[in-house]
């Protein structure tokens, strides 16, 4: 899965609105799937889109992907990649993303919610099974985005012609106790663009070169 958000439109004040759409492609050799959600909180207009592919001859995507409002003001979106493949996969990505939204939903800041997902996991599997997990907050609090990274897949960020890849070492989530995800803060500024990708697309094409 690929994800992307973008700050737009800080100039025209608004109260909490929200829009979303979706859209759900089938075809005889793929589902391909693209979801686009978009919000305005106070003056930060929130423009979210996110699309997926399944593993070839998977019956069903391994990623997960849900917004959740902040009790403090503003939004996460948070991204997980469960270990092995169909619907075992999945469920571990359902569980890690129930794990990290129900608290992120109850005030718990972001590197506690993904330390608390990633002992949580541990706990179930035994250290055996590990997912990737993302989450980008716009923190109105804070007036900053906040971006917490379980993946070794790096992040991109865009910005008014320069771009940055965030790449500091990180690890999934579920193999070890206490596993702290990276964490970066950025301004909150408009036109700021960020990129976040599951490993499907780091290794796609590395079968047939």
């Amino acid at each position: 899965m690929i994800l992307v958000l973008t700050l737009k439109d800080f100039e025209n004040p608004s109260g909490l609105i929200f829009g979303n759409a979706y859209h759900h492609h089938n075809s005889p050799s793929q589902i391909y799937s693209k979801y686009h959600f978009c919000c305005k909180i106070q003056t930060v207009e929130i423009q979210i889109g996110a699309a997926k592919i399944n593993k070839y001859a998977s019956s069903e995507s391994r990623d997960a992907l849900e917004v959740v409002e902040r009790p403090s003001g503003g939004l996460s979106i948070v991204l997980a990649d469960g270990q092995r493949s169909g619907k075992s996969a999945k469920r571990i990505s359902n569980m890690v993303i129930r794990k990290v939204v129900s608290l992120l939903a109850e005030g718990v800041r972001d590197g506690a919610a993904a330390r608390a997902a990633s002992d949580y996991l541990y706990a179930e599997r035994g250290g055996k099974v590990l997912s990737t997990l993302n989450i980008i907050s716009i923190d109105l609090q804070s007036k900053t985005l906040v971006i917490s990274r379980n993946n070794p897949a790096p992040m991109v960020v865009i910005h008014a012609g320069n771009i940055q890849i965030l790449e500091q070492e990180s690890q999934p989530v579920g193999v070890y106790r206490n596993t702290r995800p990276a964490i970066d803060q950025l301004p909150l500024e408009e036109n700021l663009t960020v990129i976040a990708f599951s490993d499907g697309l780091v290794h796609a094409g590395d079968r047939i070169g």
